[in-house]
């Protein structure tokens, strides 16, 4: 199905899918097609899971490679990097299964990490303004709504334990 789309449409370098079936959600908005994403959407809600993601691969020579400096959300960083060419596709169709099995969110994997995930997610924030790619207003207003996330998900994490 990917390797449909990235031929039927050559100016994508990035696509994704979905964890579910259903349209990509995002504020008040629902997109059942191929969606276009902006750094703006993928910074306010992580839709580019990497088990979805396919490459084109002239886009991986331009875009380099993970930064090995990076523990947490080296994914993130480096798929931010694809917004340069604004070419950056989700399709809202259920690629993968995934969390098969787990009992909670923050159970196992990165999401039992969620201090490191969250600090990762800053400093991906701290770049893209430090590059000039997002502005101070939307710096802040991502950092903040990052706390009330990360403050969420602890509660969550609490609760179901």
């Amino acid at each position: 199905m990917a390797g449909k789309n990235l031929k039927e449409n050559p100016q994508i370098d990035l696509l994704c899918g979905g964890l579910e079936e259903g349209p990509l959600r995002i504020f008040l908005r629902k997109d059942y097609l191929l969606h276009r994403l902006s750094l703006k959407e993928y910074c306010t809600k992580s839709v580019i899971f990497t088990s979805t993601v396919v490459i084109r691969r002239a886009r991986v020579k331009d875009a380099g490679y993970f930064d090995e400096s990076m523990q947490y959300c080296e994914d993130m960083n480096y798929y931010q990097r694809f917004f340069e060419w604004n070419q950056v596709y989700y399709l809202p169709k259920k690629l993968v299964d995934y969390g098969i099995g787990r009992k909670y969110y923050g159970q196992s994997g990165l999401s039992s990490h969620l201090k490191e995930m969250h600090c990762g997610r800053k400093r991906n924030f701290q770049i893209l303004r430090r590059k000039k790619k997002i502005s101070f207003t939307f710096y802040i207003v991502m950092i903040v709504f990052g706390e009330i996330k990360f403050l969420r998900r602890k509660m969550i994490i609490n609760r179901q334990k």
